[in-house]
């Protein structure tokens, strides 16, 4: 940076005799450097400032066993306790949850905000990142809450907190390895729910060939997660053993489709 910053500043032909007392211009174009250098070096640690200590800014809005929700906005206890009450009932039921992991949630006033911290707003990574970088943003949020539709934003938070459970249960390096089907479809699987109803999921498996289509993701995280519980039905697999053992999707699905497709 130094080298490509004098370089720049000896094309300046018209300054390059100019002195000031004494001082060649040297001196000064090593001042100029210094000048920026401590501006850039202002910048990076006043980011790195706000970027570390920007939780103090949120206000607590609720907390039980499991939760703690933060915002900025002016969100209603009573709505954020029903739903935080929901996903902890959610996650209760999932053999990976650990009674003694606590999530922290902070919802962001706007998108830019969210985008310019660039931070996970939580001990729990996973929350953050899939929740409020892809589903949660400020305006779905309001309007979900608006529409009544705190039973779904419970099951999408109880989903993302099992990918958390997910990494602190299976291990860090173990889930890295573990096929995104599984991953997905037992988070669907602890959510309760999936976009598509469970109906029109065997329709779609039944009447569809073996082939994985993830293409329409709505589809095949309802797929994944009938999978999953087919899975969890045989013995002697647990929700653990899944995560790390060596399962074949077509396989799985050609066994899952002879069962509720009256097929083979």
């Amino acid at each position: 940076m130094r080298s490509i910053l004098f370089r720049i500043l000896s094309w300046l032909h018209p300054f390059r005799s100019l002195r000031k007392g004494n001082q060649p211009f040297s001196t000064w174009k090593k001042s100029i450097y210094t000048l920026f250098e401590l501006a850039i070096g202002f910048i990076v640690y006043s980011y790195a400032l706000i970027v570390l200590f920007s939780p103090l800014y949120f206000q607590k809005i609720y907390s039980n066993d499991r939760f703690d929700f933060y915002a900025l906005s002016d969100v209603s206890p009573q709505q954020i306790s029903q739903i935080l009450e929901h996903s902890s009932e959610l996650l209760r039921q999932s053999p990976l949850n650990n009674s003694e992991t606590r999530y922290k949630i902070y919802l962001p006033p706007s998108d830019r905000f969210f985008s310019f911290l660039a931070i996970n707003f939580t001990d729990n990574p996973p929350i953050a990142v899939n929740i409020f970088n892809i589903y949660f943003r400020p305006s779905v949020f309001f309007s979900m809450l608006n529409n009544g539709e705190t039973s779904e934003i419970a099951g999408i938070i109880a989903h993302e907190a099992t990918h958390t459970d997910q990494r602190n249960t299976v291990g860090l390096i173990k889930i890295l390895f573990t096929p995104d089907w599984i991953a997905e479809g037992y988070a669907e699987n602890v959510r309760g729910q999936s976009t598509i109803s469970k109906d029109d999921t065997v329709r779609y498996i039944c009447a569809r060939d073996n082939r994985t289509n993830a293409r329409v993701p709505q589809l095949y995280y309802a797929e994944n997660r009938l999978l999953v519980k087919y899975l969890l039905e045989q013995k002697p697999n647990t929700a653990l053993s899944i995560h790390v053992g060596d399962f074949n999707r077509d396989a799985v699905l050609v066994s899952l489709k002879e069962k509720i497709c009256g097929v083979g």
